[in-house]
């Protein structure tokens, strides 16, 4: 989509050298104000489109008040949630229920390729955005809406958090111990799965919108999103209509074959051993008895016992190394265990320093930080070319080039508009 020329300023990586990327010349407008929305325009913006963020003035985007912020101090400037999923966007404070700040929205979705949003339904059209007029005076434009439960149905007004959406659309139901409690999945993961799906919805319009000159609207369901995910639920819910069988949740019976973290000298370890992997593991652990005692084909057949054999070895055996020395033994006997990383030894490694996976950029308020850098590579991708913007940062950039002289800002502001 990169056309030569299609923007002047905003083409600057951080060295300041010219950069020319796959979406530069794609336009967005996000009015999203949590995770779902911002990982989904993150991902356009990182791969070159103007996404200009709209925020609401003295408040801003909510993941400004969300953490980790630096020795747990809330500032909204300093959120590392907002921080890393709104780099390389612009930011506009605009009040949307004042008329001169629908007058200005009106102006950046006449010249938009892509809007966004995540207000609760019907909330566009109370504020004098319906789609039906969208389409009428920006027929190219692609309309996202992203929400929990979509724009129409008997949940539509209904709200939900992370967890409600993963207790109703994700696989908590087959998550923790057979006899205990449905676990969640880890952090915000279903919201960014939401996203990332938006991303996808986005984009395939997109393309159609570039192609035929023709927008659409789409709805992007939460729980839709997750229930259709590829993390377990849409198989089980596949095989609970061929079967009629329920998800399950934990292990039933002792397994012979070793699976999930074990302790080891510095932390943990990941298994997956299955019976193609067995004889690796028992030659790894180089104990002629146990080597002995599994030459009888016999002992799969007991697993109880077999695995109480296998634990007075495997459990003395992971105390006495390292999970780095684990990793590189379990290579050369092509048993697939791996070390179980902590977030600074994954920054520290090797392998992501050479590939250059994070990324360095300065902020003017929290500094010199690293960013995880590009989900894939590919010619004239992803490329980190500003830091997240402070709250309103380009509303004076952005308002000139709607052609508002730099005399009507103060006024604007006085009103509450920007």
């Amino acid at each position: 989509m990169a056309q030569a020329g299609s923007k002047t300023q905003l083409d600057r990586g951080k060295g300041g050298e010219s950069v020319s990327q796959v979406l530069d010349d794609v336009r967005i407008v996000d009015l999203s104000r949590w995770i779902p929305g911002d990982y989904c325009t993150k991902l356009f913006a990182d791969f070159g489109a103007d996404v200009i963020k709209v925020e609401k003035p003295s408040e801003g985007d909510w993941t400004r008040h969300y953490g980790p912020f630096p020795g747990d101090r809330p500032d909204p400037e300093k959120s590392a949630l907002f921080l890393h999923l709104n780099t390389n966007k612009r930011s506009i404070t605009l009040n949307l229920k004042s008329k001169d700040g629908k007058q200005i929205l009106w102006q950046l979705i006449l010249r938009a390729d892509v809007l966004v949003e995540s207000f609760r339904p019907t909330t566009m059209e109370s504020l004098g955005f319906p789609w039906e007029e969208l389409h009428a005076r920006n027929p190219r434009l692609v309309y996202t809406r992203i929400s929990n439960f979509g724009q129409d149905g008997p949940y539509r007004d209904d709200q939900a958090s992370g967890l409600t959406l993963q207790a109703m659309g994700g696989p908590m139901q087959s998550t923790g111990l057979a006899d205990r409690e449905p676990l969640q999945k880890p952090g915000n993961l279903s919201l960014y799965s939401i996203g990332n799906m938006a991303a996808e919805a986005t984009m395939a319009a997109l393309l159609v919108s570039k192609g035929q000159g023709e927008g659409q609207q789409i709805d992007v369901s939460g729980l839709e999103a997750l229930l259709s995910s590829v993390d377990r639920r849409m198989t089980f819910l596949m095989a609970a209509s061929y079967t009629g069988e329920d998800a399950p949740r934990g292990e039933g019976a002792i397994s012979l074959f070793p699976t999930g973290a074990f302790p080891c000298a510095d932390g943990y370890v990941m298994f997956f051993v299955a019976p193609a992997f067995f004889k690796g593991l028992l030659e790894l652990l180089g104990d002629p008895q146990l080597l002995a005692y599994f030459e009888d084909l016999e002992a799969i057949y007991r697993p109880e016992e077999s695995r109480a054999r296998l634990d007075e070895v495997l459990y003395p055996w992971l105390m006495s190394h390292t999970k780095a020395e684990i990793m590189e033994l379990a290579e050369s006997h092509q048993v697939p265990i791996t070390a179980v990383y902590t977030i600074e030894e994954m920054r520290n490694s090797t392998h992501f320093r050479e590939r250059g996976f994070m990324e360095p950029i300065d902020h003017p308020v929290a500094g010199t930080l690293e960013y995880p850098g590009a989900p894939w590579r590919m010619r004239h991708g992803w490329a980190l070319r500003r830091p997240a913007p402070r709250l309103g940062e380009q509303t004076e950039e952005i308002l000139t080039e709607l052609g508002y002289h730099p005399d009507a800002l103060p006024l604007l502001r006085a009103n509450g508009v920007i």
